[in-house]
């Protein structure tokens, strides 16, 4: 499956869901990590497998694949014109914009039980009050060891668009699919947190069954 098809087919299921950037993995980069659906060893639970019996996740290891997403947003005033500070420069508030989660996509090529990792958020999260995309965000997750009185703690400054405000996360161009898509593998040994398998989405065999109508 070519890199457009995975694409399309993660914003297409990422609809019927209603780097890591730090000094060891660079934007686009990929890694392979077990999969949520994946046996473990008898008697064991292992951070991103499910233990032999169970159907699928918990609702507790669900949680754990969704992030909060930070940006500088830009303010409008009633006439759509920029607010300005008393010195005129344009005002930019750091503010919580949504939520985001992990996706682990099934790949043959890395053997059995290991997905690639994907960060989803919807398209509009990443707008700014004008409707361009921001240059960046950040991502906060829980750590798996709490730093002094925080239990969190973030990737910053994930690139959004590139130098002519082009999205770079991988989405459709029908304006209908509000899905962005970003190759993320945090670190593992910093952060608590799972992704879940393409494998648990609702397919279109199903959606469309009689059993749903």
């Amino acid at each position: 499956m070519t890199k457009k098809n995975r694409a399309s087919q993660l914003v297409i299921l990422g609809l019927g869901l209603v780097l890591p950037l730090t000094a060891q993995v660079s934007l686009g980069q990929q890694r392979a990590i077990p999969s949520i659906t994946d046996q473990s060893v008898p008697g064991q639970s292992v951070p991103g497998r499910s233990v032999p019996g169970q159907s699928g996740q918990s609702i507790s290891e669900q949680k754990k694949a969704v992030v909060f997403i930070f940006g500088t947003i830009h303010p409008l005033n009633p006439d759509n014109s920029a607010m300005r500070d008393i010195q005129g420069n344009r005002v930019a508030v750091n503010v919580p914009l949504g939520t985001g989660f992990f996706v682990g996509y099934p790949d043959r090529r890395l053997g059995a039980g290991y997905n690639f990792s994907y960060l989803v958020t919807a398209k509009h999260v990443l707008q700014d009050v004008d409707g361009t995309f921001l240059a960046s965000v950040t991502v906060r997750l829980n750590l798996k060891s709490p730093t002094g009185d925080s239990e969190v703690g973030f990737i910053r400054d994930l690139p959004v668009t590139d130098a002519q405000g082009n999205l770079l996360w991988l989405h459709s161009e029908d304006q209908a699919e509000d899905v962005a898509v970003l190759p993320l593998f945090p670190d593992e040994h910093e952060f608590e947190f799972t992704t879940i398998s393409t494998r648990m989405f609702l397919s279109d065999q199903a959606l469309h069954s009689p059993w749903h109508c």
